[in-house]
């Protein structure tokens, strides 16, 4: 046996604990990569998929904002988008589908349950332009909206 690897196994052996403390450091320390590495992986894909389910070609357009006696009320208050201008850019080259979005915060009872959600009025487009699929059911139509058929569609946190 080589003299070298000799006096190696004899100094690992005569400080043995000294030895087992140096190698659970080498074992923690590899495990802590390969843990951080595999949580940077989730988080990437856990980003990635909000991003995907924003829409890749989604351009959102607000209403200004409002200036009442010296405060400005922020983007959306003020009602300056009509019907007419969703129609208008819907009409635009490379536009695939346009709806408009009306949303309000409240509180939402069924039953003994209740939840403080956002209740959004949509056209039948926007599950086709967020790239949302149904889990179960059917997603309401233009022949709901013509007909102001009382449906919903509900998000997957409802229970």
């Amino acid at each position: 046996m080589n003299p070298t690897l000799r006096v190696a196994i004899g100094a690992l052996l005569r400080n043995r604990s000294r030895s087992v403390l140096t190698m659970l450091g080498v074992v923690i320390g590899v495990a802590a990569v390969i843990v951080t590495v595999a949580i940077g992986a989730g988080a990437r894909s856990s980003v990635q998929a909000q991003i995907e389910n924003l829409g890749s070609n989604v351009v959102v357009i607000l209403p200004g904002s409002l200036n009442q006696s010296g405060v400005r009320t922020g983007s959306g208050a003020a009602s300056s988008l009509t019907p007419e201008d969703g129609l208008a850019i819907a009409q635009l080259k490379h536009v695939a589908a346009v709806s408009p979005v009306v949303s309000v915060r409240s509180q939402v009872v069924a039953g003994a349950n209740n939840w403080q959600t956002t209740i959004s009025g949509v056209a039948p487009s926007f599950t086709y332009i967020r790239t949302w699929a149904t889990a179960s059911g059917t997603i309401f139509t233009q022949r709901d909206v013509d007909a102001s058929a009382k449906v919903a569609v509900l998000g997957q946190t409802v229970v």
